[in-house]
């Protein structure tokens, strides 16, 4: 057994929706949450302020933490930080202080509401841990990291999922935008039908590159989830008859199309981003 070649799974699925059933298990001990605040007072966070989380994926690290592995596929899951810029600067005019992760090589200034986490030297495997339960919601590109703020209970838009085998479908505290399937072939975008029953799932990295391309949500999609959860956390939104039916479509067609695989779940709780559904009704298309 080569424990260079060891690697983390890429996603689990929690079939039973237990995530949402179960009491929150986990906490700090006092001298942990003491520590914890005096960090967060030297990043100069204001206590009284909310703080997003923008949680990136960094494509060096699976490299860096595992150099025998071939980690080429995963290019299909980069997600660069200029697709969050606007967001960030629409959370911060709400007031909100946003700390990026995963993103060392950009600077935000002196700004001590816009922290670049990863560019930090109180960067710590504490501070991992304890700023993501501080998070009031959390924006991610799919990956590890934004296990923790889950575990915390925070909500979450997971951005730019791919393959859409890994989107998790499993909590209602978990909105979901993904990279759209554009066949070269046939010169435009696939249906949810199309994705399933050509086995397109489960593509990863180079497989059939010269075939399928992978479409990024858009700045604007992301922005507008992102105001979603918002806009739900002050009990302010409110979907149009013709959204509901769109999400209610969309859910049930993903449920029929993965009943016979490991990703079925009990309840499809999760929601979509209702922006990026409305600008790809052509996925629920027959």
């Amino acid at each position: 057994l080569d424990l260079n070649l060891l690697s983390p799974p890429l996603s689990a699925v929690d079939k039973f929706n237990s995530q949402d059933k179960s009491d929150l298990n986990i906490s700090f001990t006092k001298t942990e949450i003491d520590k914890g605040e005096k960090m967060l007072q030297k990043f100069g966070v204001d206590p009284q302020k909310k703080i997003v989380g923008i949680i990136l994926r960094d494509d060096k690290y699976l490299k860096k933490k595992y150099p025998n592995n071939d980690w080429s596929y995963h290019q299909i899951r980069s997600s660069h930080y200029k697709y969050y810029e606007d967001c960030a600067k629409k959370l911060l005019d709400l007031g909100y202080v946003v700390i990026v992760f995963g993103v060392s090589d950009v600077n935000f200034g002196n700004n001590k509401t816009y922290i670049n986490y990863s560019a930090s030297k109180l960067k710590s495997d504490f501070m991992d841990i304890y700023l993501c339960s501080k998070l009031h919601f959390a924006i991610s590109s799919a990956n590890g990291l934004d296990a923790i703020p889950i575990i915390f209970k925070k909500p979450i838009v997971e951005i730019a999922v791919a393959p859409i085998d890994l989107i998790r479908t499993y909590s209602s505290r978990i909105k979901i935008l993904f990279k759209t399937y554009f066949s070269k072939t046939l010169q435009r975008k696939l249906t949810l039908k199309e994705i399933y029953n050509f086995d397109l799932h489960t593509l990863q990295g180079k497989e059939l590159a010269d075939e399928i391309e992978f479409i990024h949500p858009t700045s604007e999609e992301i922005t507008s989830a992102a105001l979603e959860v918002h806009k739900e956390l002050q009990n302010d939104v409110k979907y149009s008859d013709e959204e509901e039916i769109l999400i209610n479509n969309f859910k049930n067609l993903q449920k029929d199309l993965v009943k016979n695989t490991s990703k079925n779940v009990e309840n499809f709780s999760s929601s979509i981003g209702i922006l990026f559904l409305k600008n790809n009704k052509y996925l629920l298309d027959k």
